[in-house]
């Protein structure tokens, strides 16, 4: 992280940088598909069922639109021997497939398929889909995957979260997956919001895995109208869900839907910029994230960057022979044994207003002479600081009412402000 990275603004711009970068890199590295339809069907099913899928493209252009059908099977990777099917649509043309799945295979062949519009010619057509249950009086019960692009997988630090289907559903699970597979943590959780049970699985590239039961996933069967929370840790992918009623065999389609989280990085930003006193207000540090600042552990060492700007005064250029002298001479200060009264104080030594005459531990009674930085050095010692503890609250949000692995309690007073924090 650069210290021009702590602006209140970054935030903003970091996600936008997230976005576009992800955009790039699925564009650029999903198999070749201009739509892709999660799942299609010609098959038996529990309790009874009989499935089977159609597909209708519209050719909304006035050019002649040329491409295929790629059938890959579901659980595995596309690969270049996947059955296709190639299609013209005129302009204005609809060309409906009716069981798509024996127009890629052949008559007589059951199984379930991720389908692949790729288009040779012309622009992308409006694709409808549906996979419905055939009952014995010719009615179906029909559910719609949502065809989408190969641009709106989700990417790494994404939480989708979906919901069990109630008591008299059977719910399955669809995972598709962009170019590059993807590492996918569950987390359980009762319908209270209790936590209950999570698990790490990781799913093939290209593929639409599908999961019968939320045992596939979790290793036993959630409770009815409980919830599943889907965390995309590397890789791609989209979820999609199935609860179908036991007895009628009618299914409905539904989306994982993203979950506005916020980073650790994130929270620790947003609470470094809402509790640290501005440049031109005094504040202080703890003992403990002195000691952190100029020694690292948690974080990197800053005592180089602060020896820098401390060397740029000229009556510490006449106490210290080097930078690297004043550097030194901090980590000595901060060895981490309380004992040695090397602090010189019950409170941090960091404190300052603007264009003020300021101390390094506070020299009048222990550091080796005062320090007048200008306008510049204090600017960049304060950002110096601040970085520090963006990095140190964002690795030790415990400290700062959160807990161990989330994020700080954004009501949580760190008392930077306070004269005697520790």
């Amino acid at each position: 992280m650069t210290k021009s990275s702590l602006a209140s603004g970054d935030i903003v711009m970091k996600k936008l940088l997230r976005n576009l970068t992800f955009a790039l890199a699925t564009t650029v590295g999903t198999a070749n598909a201009d739509q892709i339809v999660p799942i299609i069907a010609h098959s038996p099913g529990a309790a009874n069922s009989t499935w089977r899928s159609d597909l209708k493209l519209y050719n909304p252009s006035d050019e002649v639109i040329t491409g295929k059908l790629v059938g890959t099977p579901r659980g595995q990777s596309q690969s270049e021997t996947d059955p296709n099917v190639t299609f013209t649509l005129q302009p204005k043309q609809v060309t409906v497939f009716e069981d798509v799945y024996a127009t890629i295979h052949g008559q007589n062949v059951n199984g379930a398929d991720r389908v692949l519009i790729q288009i040779d010619t012309g622009t992308d057509p409006i694709a409808d889909t549906a996979t419905y249950n055939l009952n014995p009086d010719g009615g179906e019960l029909g559910q719609n995957p949502a065809v989408f692009k190969p641009t709106e997988f989700y990417g790494p630090n994404t939480t989708l979260a979906g919901i069990i289907g109630k008591n008299t559903e059977r719910t399955n699970t669809f995972v598709m997956t962009g170019s590059d597979g993807a590492t996918i943590t569950w987390k359980y959780r009762q319908a209270n919001g209790a936590d209950e049970f999570s698990i790490t699985q990781n799913y093939v590239r290209d593929a639409t895995i599908q999961l019968n039961g939320t045992a596939s996933i979790l290793g036993f069967e959630a409770l009815p109208n409980s919830s599943l929370e889907a965390t995309i840790n590397s890789g791609s992918a989209r979820i999609g869900q199935s609860p179908v009623n036991n007895i009628s065999n009618q299914g409905r389609w539904t989306e994982y839907k993203k979950v506005d989280t916020i980073s650790n990085e994130d929270a620790a930003i947003l609470y470094v910029n809402k509790w640290l006193p501005t440049p031109d207000t005094r504040f202080y540090l703890s003992n403990t994230e002195i000691r952190a600042m100029i020694n690292g552990g948690r974080t990197r060492s800053y005592a180089l960057d602060l020896a820098q700007e401390f060397y740029k005064d000229p009556r510490v250029q006449s106490a210290f022979e080097n930078v690297d002298a004043v550097k030194q001479w901090l980590l000595d200060r901060t060895d981490g044994n309380p004992n040695n009264s090397e602090l010189c104080s019950t409170y941090d030594p960091f404190l300052w207003t603007a264009n003020v005459a300021t101390t390094i531990y506070d020299g009048s009674s222990c550091g080796p002479v005062d320090f007048e930085p200008n306008n510049d050095s204090l600017q960049n010692i304060y950002l110096t600081v601040k970085e520090f503890l963006v990095q140190y609250v964002q690795n030790n949000p415990s400290l700062y009412g959160g807990e161990v692995g989330g994020i700080p309690l954004e009501t949580h007073d760190p008392t930077w402000n306070l004269s005697n924090p520790n």
